[in-house]
């Protein structure tokens, strides 16, 4: 048999697809390894070690742009809101987020997609130019070599919650689970859920974070991988979404996919192009006007499969 080798994180609704060897065809099977031993983005895009693996779409949009050679499968493995990201720091003379033209606010990086939503909200909701806005960062971009704006301060290895406490920064995305405490620090939505099912209801929106990538040598030798994937990932789902616990444990990825029922239905993470037009084409734009991606894209440059 030959081997596509992948690499996904492990959520409910690919759980089934680790662990054992998945047959796609008679002479093809799929091997999935966790993104906890696959090393992080920038060294899955720098290395391309995976035929096939996820990442956060806004990293792809800029690695297509780049130069890598790789094209995305219509499979969205993580999606989830943004407004509980989102903090400021009064005690830096901001009294909302309209305030933050012409000053700083911290952010892990400037391809950082659960960021580019969030600066997305801060346009959406509060009329705030992004580009107005000095932007440091603490990490390297997962792309190496991707060209940054002139409103970008690379400041690597420095504690944006630090920055924040002691006023260098009037605000910051957070990342995933954290919190900051300190004088005048407060979240720009006290109440993230109210406002989440307000955005919902404003765009038809539910974010998309992460999606699967193919490297286009691995598609070229393979020309049926994606619709292969689509139904090995599909399946999975199906499985991961029948047991799902109805009391998850909060903050769990259990968690976010039965809240996200209430927004879209039975299935929260809904796979293929004509349910995700929305949220595609909205953080497609995003990317381009933050100048994240510095040329327009559309679905059909972006996507191995035509458009259904």
């Amino acid at each position: 048999m030959e081997t596509i080798r992948a690499a996904v994180g492990h959520y409910p609704h690919t759980a089934s697809l680790h662990g054992t060897a998945i047959a796609l065809d008679d002479r093809t099977e799929l091997v999935v390894d966790s993104l906890s031993t696959a090393g992080g983005f920038g060294q899955i895009l720098g290395e391309l070690r995976y035929d096939v693996f996820e990442v956060p779409i806004v990293s792809f949009l800029v690695a297509q742009q780049q130069g890598i050679p790789v094209v995305a499968a219509p499979l969205f493995v993580t999606r989830r809101f943004h407004q509980s990201r989102l903090l400021l720091n009064r005690s830096t003379g901001v009294t909302g987020p309209a305030d933050l033209a012409g000053r700083n606010a911290g952010i892990r990086y400037h391809g950082f997609t659960d960021g580019t939503w969030a600066r997305g909200i801060l346009s959406h909701d509060f009329g705030l130019d992004p580009g107005q806005v000095t932007w440091v960062t603490a990490a390297p971009e997962t792309v190496a070599g991707a060209p940054l704006p002139p409103n970008v301060r690379p400041s690597l290895g420095a504690s944006l919650d630090d920055l924040l406490r002691e006023g260098e920064l009037s605000a910051l995305i957070l990342e995933a689970g954290r919190t900051v405490e300190g004088a005048g620090i407060e979240p720009i939505f006290p109440d993230a859920a109210a406002a989440e099912e307000a955005w919902f209801h404003a765009t038809g929106v539910v974010p998309i974070n992460h999606l699967i990538a193919i490297q286009q040598r691995v598609l070229e030798v393979y020309p049926r991988l994606v619709d292969q994937l689509f139904d090995v990932f599909s399946a999975a789902k199906r499985q991961g979404i029948m047991n799902l616990s109805r009391s998850p444990e909060a903050g769990s990825e259990e968690a976010n996919l039965v809240r996200l029922q209430t927004f879209l239905g039975d299935d929260p993470m809904p796979y293929g192009l004509d349910d995700n037009r929305a949220p595609l084409e909205m953080i497609f734009q995003l990317a381009l006007d933050q100048q994240v991606i510095t040329t327009p894209v559309d679905l059909a440059t972006v996507f191995a499969t035509p458009i259904v």
